[in-house]
């Protein structure tokens, strides 16, 4: 039986020129509303309000823009609710770090810290579960923010104030007592002794004593140590996003299908986000141990190992007609995976391929229909590359950042 034609003529697998742009903007909006809410509102609400001020209102924006998604089906209210939904999260992502590295214990503040990223993939592992039921519909889907969203909107303020922020504040509104108080309160609750509270508020105020007036956005670049703490801050979060998580994470499932991959598109969504669960988990656990640079050192490695294999079975199925046939690659790989259950044993033989793929004896790609072998073989590297990224850039860049900037310029640069 023929495919059925859309109307650029194409293959069924094919999708309509505005079918594609619509969602190639309903994602895009989301990333710029965050743009938009992290530097532009965030650093005034954060530095004048506070930090659980901020994720209260960046909760109550996503719910703003998540109810309107559920709801709407013209596409320009759509879309403009995606740019609102955006915005509240640019805001909580860029006040949350901040107040989880100022209340967390020095000794624990790494792992503390890449708990916001674990949070991150426990939630897409549950939405990439739930978009595997057939029952789960679109509205159901774009509903799942709100939740979470609707939850610190109604416990945030459980939480204690910052205590660097308390000081800062007091100091900065000429009432230094008042915000001495506050601080040694707050600490009290997050340290449970009032001694220990204490001696860490006296390090506080050591630690602060420069920084009590807010310092001007030209301090960012004219200061060559915090020109140099931005750039490298910077340089995390850009080279975060040059990693091209983005494209597997929003696009995973359709470049699976792409590959013809023996197995339903979302479940092998669900199950390369489970990896990227391991990897965070494995990150978080050593991360105060080893320190930053080790962990980002060893991502890297691992990543640029398992792109490049990729890499190389991507071109191999692309070759000829741009179909991956019934080839001696494909002969090989299936009893791999169809035999082996050892982790070991299922990478070994992987590698074995790629060395036949990188040498070209026996990889010569022939006509006809594709079969799943390399599509197995993609799958092993995409969940191998997405576990290197949860170990080294998928928490780090998040931490390191919070930690290194004094509070007269910490609102400033980290919303650069």
């Amino acid at each position: 039986q023929q495919p059925e034609k859309d109307c650029r003529g194409g293959g069924g697998s094919h999708k309509p020129l505005t079918y594609t742009t619509f969602l190639s903007w309903g994602s895009s909006l989301v990333q710029f509303g965050a743009f938009f809410g992290a530097v532009i509102l965030a650093p005034p609400i954060t530095g004048r309000m506070g930090r659980r001020e901020a994720m209260f209102i960046g909760c109550l924006v996503t719910i703003v823009g998540v109810v309107p998604m559920c709801l709407f089906i013209q596409q320009q209210a759509f879309e403009a609710a995606r740019f609102i939904a955006g915005v509240g999260v640019g805001i909580v992502t860029y006040a949350l770090p901040m107040f989880i590295a100022e209340v967390s214990p020095a000794q624990i503040r790494g792992m503390l810290g890449s708990a916001f990223q674990l949070l991150m993939v426990i939630g897409m592992i549950i939405a990439a579960l739930l978009n595997t039921q057939p029952w789960f519909n679109y509205r159901a889907s774009f509903s799942l923010p709100g939740y979470p969203a609707l939850v610190m909107c109604l416990g945030i303020f459980c939480f204690p104030v910052s205590p660097r922020f308390a000081l800062i504040k007091g100091i900065r509104q000429g009432n230094p007592e008042k915000g001495s108080k506050r601080a040694l309160a707050a600490l009290i609750k997050l340290r449970g002794s009032k001694k220990a509270a204490e001696a860490e508020l006296n390090e506080l105020k050591q630690s602060m004593e420069s920084e009590e007036e807010e310092a001007p956005w030209s301090t960012l670049f004219k200061d060559p140590s915090i020109l140099k703490r931005v750039l490298i801050a910077s340089g995390l979060q850009w080279m975060q996003q040059f990693t091209g998580i983005n494209a597997l994470l929003s696009y995973g499932p359709s470049m699976l299908k792409e590959a013809h991959l023996q197995m339903d598109a979302e479940v092998a969504q669900f199950i390369i986000n489970c990896f990227n669960l391991v990897g965070t988990a494995m990150m978080m656990a050593v991360i105060d141990k080893f320190g930053r640079r080790p962990l980002m050192l060893a991502g890297s490695s691992m990543m640029f190992v398992f792109m490049v294999a990729a890499g190389i079975i991507a071109m191999q199925m692309e070759k000829g007609s741009g179909h991956v046939g019934h080839s001696a690659i494909a002969g090989k790989i299936e009893p791999i995976f169809a035999k082996e259950t050892n982790v070991t044993a299922v990478a070994a033989g992987t590698v074995r391929l790629l060395a036949d793929v990188a040498t070209g004896g026996e990889a010569r790609v022939e006509g006809g229909e594709n079969s799943g072998g390399l599509g197995v073989a993609l799958m092993v590297c995409l969940c191998g590359y997405i576990l290197a990224f949860g170990v080294g850039w998928g928490g780090v860049p998040w931490v390191y950042p919070s930690e290194i900037f004094p509070m007269d310029v910490k609102e400033k640069a980290m919303s650069i």
